[in-house]
């Protein structure tokens, strides 16, 4: 199951002030590069942005893993044609620009599952489906994802 991963699980893979969340987005992102996943560009650059604005003493740390995951797992970067439906979905769904635009680059390079805390869990659009991984009622939907293909 093609899926991608949305910078808020990025982000508990590296933050360990949430225990729970933290050992769920690691599980998540060390399975991932031996699974049929990829990481957007927007989604890593997210990340990247929150680590130098909120937690800036760990941002050498941001960095290495950023790296390590640009070398292991597969990238899909954003096109115009994503930028403007990013645009059409924003406003159509009332949600973030930058949500959109992991969105679209997750359809436009088929996947199926967005894993993401921040998004309307269980909303598909454009035949992407949000779970979020840390809703215990996803746990086995989690686990089909997560399972070798």
């Amino acid at each position: 199951m093609r899926f991608t991963i949305d910078s808020n699980i990025l982000v508990y893979s590296l933050d360990r002030r949430t225990p729970a969340k933290h050992e769920i987005a690691t599980r998540i992102m060390l399975r991932a590069p031996f699974l049929d996943s990829f990481l957007t560009t927007q989604a890593v650059g997210e990340f990247l942005a929150v680590f130098r604005r909120k937690f800036p003493q760990q941002l050498s740390s941001a960095l290495m893993l950023a790296e390590r995951w640009v070398a292991t797992t597969a990238m899909a970067a954003s096109s115009p044609e994503h930028i403007l439906a990013a645009a059409r979905q924003s406003a159509e769904h009332d949600m973030q620009f930058w949500d959109c635009l992991i969105w679209q680059t997750a359809s436009a390079n088929r996947a199926v599952v967005l894993l993401s805390e921040d998004m309307h869990d269980g909303f598909t659009h454009a035949g992407v489906t949000v779970i979020n991984p840390f809703n215990l009622a996803n746990a086995a939907r989690l686990q089909t994802v997560l399972a070798d293909s």
